[in-house]
C-alpha cells in the first residue's frame, strides 16, 4: 500500500469510526433516557464551572498517579476496572445483569491476556459513551458552551506550547495503559498485539493514528445534553458537526504531521452543529 492511500485509508476509517462512535453513544443515552419515568426527572442542570472542577480534578489525580506510582501495575488495575465498569454499564442498557458482568469479566480478562488491538478499541469505547451520558445529562448545552471554550484553550496550550498532554500520554502509554482508540490504516492490523506496537505521536509512516478519549467524550456529552433537551434529531446535528471538527483536525494533522489539539476543531464543530439545529427548528 502506498503512503498516500495509507493516508487515505486512515482519515477515512478514522473519520467514519468518530461518528459510528457518536451514533452509538446517542442510541445509548436515548435508551438510558427511555428506561426512566420522564425526561425532566433525568435532566438535571449543574454550573458550567462544575465542568471545569471535574476536568481539573481528573488531571491532576493523573499527574499525581504518574509521578507517585512508577510501575504499571498500579494503571492496569485502574484501567482494567474502568473497562469493566464500562462495558458492565453499557451491556447492561441491552441485556441482562447477569449477561452483563459475565461479558465485562470475560472482556477485561480476555483483553489483558491476549491484548488486542481491536479489543482494546471496543472495550474503550463502552466507558468513554457510559460516561459522556451521565455527564450530559447533567448540564445545558449552553454551559457546555463555555466549558468547551475553556478546554479548547487549554488543549491547545497543553500540547501546543507546553506539550503536557503529550507527555501524560506518552507516560501512560510507557505504563501499558493508552487511553485512546488506536486508528490503523487496514482493518487486518487491528489484530496486532498492543506490546508489538510502538507509540509515536507523529507516525511517519501514518499506519496508525490515535482519537483520544477526550476528544471522544466531549462531543459525546455536548450530544447527549442537547439530546436530553430538544430530542434526538438535535444530537445528531451535534454529532455531524462534531465529526466535521474531526475531519478538519485530521486533514491538518496529516498534512503537516504533528501533533494537533483536537478540542479546538471538534468544540467548534459541536457549537456550530447546535446553533445550526436552533435555526432548523425557526424556519
Amino acid at each position: 500500500m502506498s503512503r498516500a492511500s495509507s493516508k487515505i485509508r486512515l482519515f477515512l476509517i478514522s473519520v467514519i469510526s468518530f461518528l459510528l462512535i457518536q451514533v452509538l453513544a446517542l442510541f445509548s443515552g436515548q435508551t438510558i433516557l427511555e428506561k426512566v419515568t420522564t425526561r425532566n426527572n433525568q435532566a438535571m442542570t449543574l454550573p458550567w464551572y462544575t465542568f471545569i472542577i471535574y476536568f481539573a480534578i481528573g488531571t491532576l489525580l493523573i499527574i499525581v498517579f504518574i509521578k507517585f506510582f512508577k510501575r504499571g501495575h498500579f494503571f492496569k488495575f485502574l484501567f482494567g476496572f474502568m473497562l469493566w465498569w464500562g462495558t458492565m454499564k453499557f451491556t447492561g442498557l441491552f441485556l441482562s445483569w447477569e449477561v452483563s458482568i459475565a461479558l465485562s469479566v470475560a472482556g477485561v480478562y480476555l483483553y489483558f491476556k491476549y491484548q488486542k488491538i481491536w479489543l482494546h478499541n471496543i472495550l474503550l469505547v463502552m466507558p468513554i459513551i457510559m460516561a459522556g451520558c451521565i455527564l450530559g445529562f447533567n448540564f445545558q448545552p449552553r454551559d457546555l458552551m463555555i466549558a468547551l471554550l475553556i478546554l479548547a484553550i487549554y488543549d491547545y496550550i497543553a500540547v501546543i506550547k507546553i506539550k503536557s498532554m503529550i507527555k501524560m500520554f506518552t507516560s501512560l502509554a510507557e505504563k501499558k495503559t493508552i487511553m485512546a482508540l488506536i486508528i490503523t490504516d487496514s482493518w487486518q492490523n487491528l489484530n496486532y498485539r498492543l506490546k508489538d506496537l510502538k507509540i509515536y505521536l507523529v507516525n511517519p509512516d501514518r499506519r496508525y493514528s490515535f482519537l483520544g478519549t477526550g476528544d471522544l467524550a466531549i462531543p459525546i456529552i455536548f450530544s447527549i445534553s442537547v439530546l436530553t433537551r430538544y430530542g434526538l434529531w438535535g444530537g445528531y446535528y451535534v454529532a455531524l458537526g462534531a465529526t466535521a471538527g474531526l475531519a478538519l483536525c485530521n486533514y491538518v494533522l496529516l498534512k503537516y504531521n504533528r501533533p494537533l489539539p483536537g478540542l479546538p476543531f471538534i468544540g467548534l464543530g459541536c457549537v456550530l452543529g447546535y446553533l445550526v439545529y436552533n435555526l432548523s427548528i425557526l424556519f
